[in-house]
């Protein structure tokens, strides 16, 4: 089929593998054998290698060998293409690993940060791969996966570094080159935890982008069949991003352009007012009490006299059975509506309700619909959206003298 000689060493590599844990022969392989397999995969991107091992494989027993007559491995069940999240090695870690590094680390750092080579592509970098343009510039020759080649141009001093070597940059102990694991090695050593060669690659990616806004050019340049690939690859800078987030900001930021002189924008077009600045949230663990046993302990536990207070007689929970009734009677008497859907955390924020031992302040208005509901004002609609909807059960009057009755006994509690 024309696999290069590393992905053929890795199929069979899997395959033997396979085959120890089955330990029968191809004829007698299930479906299920196969996904029982493809679930002990560690990661998703092995998982997907797994399984076009398997359908390459029996392919070609199947078809060509004709082994057998039904192809196990046409039930598989799809693999998702993973998507990870780019993160490119940052500059200053990269300065401080080159300050670290002998010469031949230098390189090899430079040649993934500045070039963008995989591991195994810098271990096979050779002289005779440096060519020259018709400008006069250098560029490499780069041996990638599947035996797939392109250049990638060189700045000055690394050609001549190359040209240097009179052979392979990074020989081998025993001929040859040395593998990409020893590449990987000495670069994960002089960059900060988490960071490896691959991350290098993300960060030519994303600089070449930043500079280019060319996806098809950086693809080619790091080798890739698909711009959706080297997608996965950009990060879009913080600045860029910085841009898009202002744009789209609608409350008012303190920033230098508060500071300017009032005649700046003289004769420019009135601004909107803008919306109210947004909160700092307050911080959970003061928000949330919490018995010896590390259960929710809520203000409302406890005695008051020789009554126990419930959630939806506890201050708070009066508070918002208010402002509900509040909010529905308005509804109901200015426009006739008898259903309502209000959201509880923006209502909960905007007349500041306290959580009261919640771990979330729209637990606290939830408890003063119940209180509604068993006063017989309103009726409760279950809801997953995160609103309180329902329906008014009684008059604009009846809401009225109950919002009076239920200010009434919050004064109570405060004195």
């Amino acid at each position: 089929m024309g696999y290069s000689a590393s992905t053929v060493a890795s199929r069979r590599s899997r395959f033997r593998r396979f085959a120890s844990e089955i330990a029968h022969s191809p004829e007698a392989v299930t479906t299920k054998d196969l996904i029982r397999v493809l679930a002990q995969c560690p990661s998703r991107e092995y998982k997907k290698s797994v399984k076009n091992a398997f359908a390459s494989f029996f392919r070609w027993y199947c078809n060509i060998e004709h082994g057998r007559d039904d192809n196990p491995a046409d039930m598989l069940p799809a693999i998702r293409k993973p998507q990870p999240a780019p993160r490119p090695c940052p500059d200053i870690s990269i300065r401080a690993a080159l300050e670290k590094a002998t010469a031949a680390e230098r390189l090899m750092i430079l040649l993934a940060a500045e070039c963008g080579l995989r591991r195994a592509e810098i271990a096979q970098v050779h002289s005779v791969d440096v060519v020259a343009d018709s400008s006069g510039h250098r560029s490499l020759i780069v041996h990638g996966k599947g035996d797939k080649q392109r250049i990638v141009p060189l700045p000055d001093d690394m050609a001549a570094a190359i040209l240097a070597a009179d052979g392979y940059v990074f020989p081998g102990r025993y001929g040859g080159h040395v593998e990409a694991s020893y590449i990987g090695r000495h670069i994960s050593r002089l960059l900060p935890r988490g960071y490896s060669a691959h991350k290098l690659r993300h960060r030519f990616a994303t600089t070449a982008y930043a500079r280019s806004h060319d996806m098809l050019g950086v693809a080619k340049a790091l080798g890739h069949a698909s711009t959706e690939t080297t997608m996965a690859y950009t990060a879009l800078p913080d600045e860029a991003l910085r841009d898009l987030v202002s744009a789209a900001t609608m409350t008012r930021q303190s920033d230098a352009a508060d500071d300017a002189p009032a005649d700046s924008d003289a004769g420019a077009a009135p601004m909107p007012e803008p919306l109210p600045s947004v909160r700092p949230v307050d911080r959970l663990e003061e928000q949330v009490r919490r018995h010896a046993n590390g259960k929710v302990r809520y203000r409302y536990e406890g005695t008051r006299g020789s009554r126990r207070e419930t959630a939806t007689d506890s201050p708070e929970a009066l508070r918002a059975a208010l402002i509900l009734a509040g909010e529905i009677g308005h509804g109901l008497q200015s426009a006739g509506r008898r259903s309502f859907s209000i959201p509880a955390e923006a209502c909960a924020e905007r007349y500041q309700i306290a959580a009261d031992g919640h771990t979330r302040r729209g637990s606290v208005l939830r408890a003063g619909a119940r209180l509604l509901q068993e006063h017989g004002l309103i009726e409760l609609r279950s809801s997953k959206d995160g609103t309180i909807t329902g329906n008014v059960t009684t008059g604009a009057e009846q809401l009225r003298a109950a919002m009076d009755d239920y200010a009434r006994e919050w004064m109570n509690r405060q004195r």
